[in-house]
């Protein structure tokens, strides 16, 4: 099968069978409400950059532009994006995006820069330039798309350094057919992306970008087998070619890869790995558990994720349940995790996580709660045979509480929160690090003056074998409401001293001044000023940052 005819299907579903839809449906009925509207807002922001006492890391000024608005005409809604900004520039996915999503009752097209999922570990979250289709009817939904993941950046070089980002251009195309009820269904799912190697004229020699190839089939399935209890399960295989410019060649082992033909591109480079989770849910009165299982195979890799993690194996629960109507809920989780599936690494690591919280709330005036966590690794060799002493194992236990108590003064609330925390740290046996944390926040709001007050403080102390680091400071907060809400003032200012060892470490001073204007109904100016001191070792860095911005809703 030719991969360019299959684009061709795809596009002839998404053009042809949504106007198709749209015709069936009788706009004479449509009541005028229906018939035209137009919804959304657009803004924009303005930001200026200064500081002394280090190299600036950032753009002294920094502009952006936003529209979201939403098209009603005959029944249809429209929406659509645009975003504008001065960093317009040869990226992998430009700054500059648009894009809208016209919906009519169960179906949406979309057109523009779009993000469609079909499942996690197929197209799961990747943007695209181009064009998809969603639509419903009765027991069966499809989800078809092709476009554009990622544009053509060819590299260059200057001075034998390689100047920008380089890039093949990569297109791509997925389908999603799913049979069945909310509750109780099945899908099918494929995508397919491919690097263009004649999309770039430098760079194609070079090994540190290389062209690849990728297909991806999987099965997503969700099942409720009683009231309470539920199944969810997604697998998928991918078939991924790292360098297309190698001679092509049969795959070994997996013969309907080889049969696809000109559908998916095979040599040396190729892997095929599997990625699966299920889950199994109960749900009851009082108690609600969870068992989830996920596998992902050693390079796994799909186009259709921006990241994904890969060689891993784990199992994980949890539970709640709740007593004396709900005032009090204990909660619980356990988790085992090992890597180094294929036992072809140095060393593996099997990690084990485990806690409990428990939530008390007799009344309105105060709540309760404490929680407890325990981190549990263990990395040992697996390619070489060594002493007991050269393993390595991390256990980290923490421990936390917190207790919050509302009252009045009068017509004004009062809201005061106090938490702690100690968590302890090993490293075979030995004691790495201990932490102690504790605060306390104090929420005051004068009603009558439409006035808030934040008062925090916050004492951090880290215990290792070497050195001892504490940091102790407040911070305060006013918010402020003039001329009948039109106006919100709100001043942040922040403190915090560091020491190590008793010995001076330096201070950090945040500010920040914020005002809100709403000039009419649905149109506000935003303006703020930021002010920050950090100072350390006899030098000090100022850094201020003045943003002014609006928004229009309409």
């Amino acid at each position: 099968m030719n991969f360019n005819f299959l684009f061709k299907i795809v596009q002839i579903i998404i053009l042809i069978g949504f106007p198709l839809f749209l015709g069936a449906q009788q706009i004479d009925k449509l009541e005028k409400k229906d018939l035209f509207g137009l919804s959304g807002s657009v803004g924009g922001i303005g930001t200026f950059y200064s500081v002394t006492g280090k190299d600036a890391n950032r753009d002294p000024f920094f502009w952006q532009f936003n529209v979201n608005a939403n098209v009603k005409a005959i029944g249809i809604d429209i929406p659509f994006s645009v975003r504008i900004s001065q960093q317009q520039k040869s990226f992998t996915q430009p700054f500059n995006q648009y894009g809208l999503s016209p919906k009519y009752k169960n179906t949406t097209l979309h057109i523009g820069h779009r993000s469609m999922k079909l499942s996690e570990y197929s197209l799961g979250g990747a943007q695209f330039f181009g064009i998809g289709v969603e639509t419903k009817y009765k027991f069966v939904s499809v989800k078809a798309l092709y476009g554009q993941f990622a544009k053509a950046v060819d590299g260059y070089f200057s001075d034998g350094t390689i100047i920008g980002e380089p890039s093949y251009e990569r297109n791509g195309a997925g389908l999603g057919v799913y049979l069945g009820s909310k509750d109780n269904n099945l899908g099918l799912v494929f995508f397919k992306a491919k690097d263009k190697l004649s999309s770039i004229t430098n760079l194609q020699e070079d090994n540190t970008i290389k062209p690849a190839d990728n297909i991806v089939f999987g099965l997503v399935t969700k099942q409720k087998i009683s009231k309470s209890i539920s199944f969810d399960l997604e697998t998928d295989w991918s078939a991924f070619t790292s360098d297309i410019r190698m001679p092509e060649e049969v795959l070994e082992g997996y013969s309907f890869i080889n049969n696809l033909g000109n559908l998916f591109y095979t040599n040396r480079t190729t892997s095929i790995n599997n990625a699966i989770t299920g889950k199994l849910k109960l749900k009851r009165k009082r108690f609600s558990a969870n068992l989830k299982y996920r596998r992902i195979d050693p390079d796994y890799k799909t186009y259709g994720s921006v990241y994904l993690n890969s060689d891993f194996e784990d199992i994980s629960g949890n539970g709640t349940v709740n007593f004396l109507k709900k005032k009090l809920t204990v909660g619980a989780n356990i988790g085992v995790q090992r890597n180094n599936l294929k036992k072809d690494k140095v060393t593996q690591t099997i990690r084990l996580i485990n806690g409990i919280n428990a939530n008390y709330t007799p009344n309105q005036k105060w709540n309760f709660g404490a929680n407890y966590s325990n981190f549990n690794a263990q990395t040992s060799m697996t390619l070489v045979v060594i002493e007991d002493s050269m393993r390595y194992g991390q256990v980290t236990k923490s421990y936390g509480t917190n207790v919050t108590r509302n009252f009045k003064v009068g017509k004004n609330k009062v809201v005061t929160t106090v938490n702690g925390m100690y968590q302890d740290a090993k490293i075979n046996n030995e004691t790495n690090s201990t932490l102690y944390n504790a605060g306390l926040t104090c929420l005051y709001s004068v009603t009558a003056l439409k006035l808030n007050l934040m008062l925090n403080g916050s004492y951090n102390n880290v215990l290792t074998p070497t050195a001892e680091s504490t940091s102790i400071g407040p911070s305060l907060g006013i918010t402020k409401s003039l001329l009948k809400q039109k106006i919100n003032v709100s001043i942040i200012s922040s403190l915090l001293k560091s020491y190590v060892n008793s010995q001076d470490n330096g201070l950090i001073n945040n500010n920040k001044l914020g005002v809100n204007y709403k000039l009419i109904k649905r149109a506000t100016i935003k303006a703020s000023f930021a002010y920050s001191v950090k100072q350390s070792n006899g030098l000090s860095v100022n850094e201020m940052i003045t943003s002014i911005g609006f928004n229009y809703a309409f």
